[in-house]
């Protein structure tokens, strides 16, 4: 109840509040609002507020939702958004944060195409009215929603004319956003000394503006980045100071994500006991989220758990799911890395040729992106098959 206090504090008086925690009494610790709380919650918030203030209100509460991870009850605040600013041109802005807002959620669920098509009402929205921050918020948008596609080319181009929209001075947040993306870009392609640099800026950036979900982000991004280098020390270091800032914030999927990156990084360490337990512990976030990108690499990482533990078959099965998961959901980067651990489990199982033939589709892969780190890892596991 602690957290939807909050949320309340601002648009209730104290004997409203009152009579709302009767309605959250029975909330799971670990959950902000069920379903049908959010139903009784919007109603008794039409009765009370008049327009703009229910408008304010179901911002908060479905930002607040969508953070802590709960997508369905978000999707239906927003959906209840939509149809309460209906066709009033004074409430266009309104109608614009919604569909970012569910084309976040569906990004973050890999369901692309909804999310592109949000992105390009909101992009046509912001054309009329001429409004180059809100034309630059959405191609960064869709150069995150291509990027986490693998289509690397294709985002990179989205990110760099969202820059050319911006003023930096002016907008400081969406520039930082902008450092991150560039600096997940450079991590992929090998450039590390480029992609540290623009993490540095984007983390100046939001501590100046203590933006504690990006921070988290950020201590992901950073971690990922020393994960390619073979530092992984600093990785562990850094995965861990964003798994405590999410679990103090509740940032459920990223909390997902880095017991997800700290089990791979379990697995180069050889503690395959110890990363189960957090690629489970992913898992479990993950399936909560229906995050199936996610769940594509925690896969692939029980997959080199149990490569690693001579339990081939087993292996075998959870790196084909992932390769399942990853062509269903077109993410060409994510395939090509689980090709890479495919290969090399059939090398251990003596099977050389189908291994050559796996290691060589993700090279092909990796060259096209200019992954330089990729490609040498790939052509020295390919010259000692040759």
């Amino acid at each position: 109840m602690q957290n939807i206090e909050k949320i309340l504090v601002p648009h209730f008086s104290i004997d409203e509040i009152d009579q709302i925690k009767k309605i959250f009494s029975e909330t799971d610790e670990r959950q902000l609002v069920s379903r049908a709380q959010i139903d009784l919650l919007i109603t008794y918030a039409e009765n009370k507020l008049s327009q703009n203030k229910l408008i304010q209100f179901l911002i908060t509460l479905g930002e607040a939702v969508k953070s802590n991870g709960e997508y369905d009850i978000a999707i239906s605040i927003f959906d209840s958004l939509l149809k309460t600013t209906g066709n009033d041109r004074n409430l266009s802005n309104i109608k614009i944060n919604c569909y970012l807002a569910l084309a976040d959620i569906y990004e973050k669920q890999a369901y692309w195409k909804e999310s592109l098509a949000l992105v390009k009402k909101a992009r046509n929205a912001f054309s009329l009215k001429k409004d180059d921050r809100g034309l630059a918020v959405c191609e960064n948008f869709m150069g995150t929603i291509y990027g986490e596609r693998g289509d690397i080319k294709k985002a990179k181009d989205h990110f760099e004319m969202s820059l050319s929209l911006l003023n930096p001075a002016k907008d400081k947040s969406l520039f930082g956003m902008l450092e991150i993306n560039l600096g997940i870009i450079n991590n992929i392609q090998g450039n590390y000394d480029e992609a540290f640099t623009c993490f540095r800026r984007a983390l100046v950036i939001f501590e100046q503006t203590h933006d504690l979900n990006r921070i988290a982000e950020l201590r992901q991004n950073i971690g990922m980045l020393f994960t390619q280098k073979g530092d992984y020390n600093s990785a562990l270091y850094e995965f861990d100071k964003g798994i405590v800032l999410s679990n103090e914030q509740g940032f459920l999927s990223k909390l997902g994500i880095a017991y997800l990156s700290k089990a791979f990084i379990l697995t180069q360490l050889k503690d395959y006991p110890l990363a189960s337990v957090f690629a489970n512990r992913a898992l479990e976030i993950c399936s909560k989220l229906n995050d199936r990108l996610s769940m594509a690499d925690i896969y692939k990482i029980q997959g080199i758990i149990e490569r690693n533990q001579s339990n081939y078959k087993l292996s075998e099965n959870y790196f084909l799911t992932s390769l399942r998961i990853n062509e269903e959901l077109s993410n060409g980067l994510n395939r090509a890395e689980t090709l890479f651990e495919l290969g090399k489990l059939y090398v251990a199982m003596n099977q050389k040729n189908m291994g050559l033939e796996v290691l060589k589709s993700s090279l092909e892969y990796f060259r096209n992106i200019n992954s330089s780190g990729m490609v040498r890892k790939l052509k020295e596991e390919i010259f000692q098959l040759t």
